[in-house]
């Protein structure tokens, strides 16, 4: 659940920057575009960021075994279930994938 919360925190700070460089007003809640953090802050953000990334994928991954294991008893609503929850968490990599490519495309390493 705190992963989760983090991830809804970090995609809402996300969409107010994209809201903000869209109607080019700013929002106290956006990420910050126009600071140069040091080196190694961006660095510890990528990794974060891939680490963050790796663990949705896992999770997807055990959401899919899960659900083919319950395929095999008589409930039928927790595999759609399961499944709907794996692929909003191929969404996160996706998006944290994003991320992090940003990250490194902005600030390459000298």
């Amino acid at each position: 659940m705190e992963d989760e919360t983090r991830h809804h925190a970090l995609f809402r700070r996300i969409a107010a920057s994209h809201s903000e460089r869209l109607n080019w007003v700013a929002d106290a809640h956006a990420l910050p575009i126009d600071v140069e953090p040091p080196r190694h802050i961006v660095s510890e953000s990528v990794e974060t960021v891939r680490a963050l990334e790796d663990e949705e994928r896992r999770g997807a991954q055990l959401l899919r075994d899960l659900a083919r294991r319950e395929r095999t008893r008589e409930t039928a609503l927790p595999c759609p279930l399961l499944n709907t929850m794996a692929m909003d968490s191929d969404k996160h990599a996706r998006l944290l994938a994003f991320v992090a490519e940003h990250l490194v495309r902005r600030h390459p390493t000298r």
